[in-house]
């Protein structure tokens, strides 16, 4: 994906950056075939998937998913609310704003999250 400014830490390690901007931005009826088979292999995918339903993104293809494909997701989810990508950052922070107690999996990514930031009180 392409830089947008203040984008998320997760997309340091995404494999868009290393890709033909381009792909993620296909004409309409041209083909998402590229983006999405990146996105299969990329480490940042729950995340990305997380951020682009929490922020509503309607545009490109993100963690694999065109923006049709998204829409879909969260009309299946019958929540206004994007659902929470256990495991994850953006997960640990959609347990906040639904006032949850987040679990253990994404408590765990992220204090791993405060680690790679330098965070010392993660540990």
């Amino acid at each position: 994906m392409p830089h947008f400014g203040n984008l998320p830490r997760f997309t340091e390690p995404a494999l868009c950056a290393e890709t033909d901007p381009d792909a993620w931005f296909p004409e309409k009826g041209g083909s998402a075939a590229k983006a999405k088979a990146t996105c299969r292999a990329c480490p940042a995918r729950d995340e990305c998937l997380a951020y682009a339903l929490e922020h509503d993104i309607g545009f490109g293809v993100w963690a694999g998913k065109t923006p049709e494909e998204r829409k879909k997701l969260r009309q299946r989810s019958g929540r206004s609310q994007a659902p929470v990508v256990h495991g994850t950052e953006a997960g640990y922070k959609a347990h906040y704003r639904r006032k949850e107690q987040p679990c253990g999996d994404c408590r765990e990514a992220s204090r791993a999250a405060r680690l790679r930031r330098g965070y010392r009180g993660a540990a």
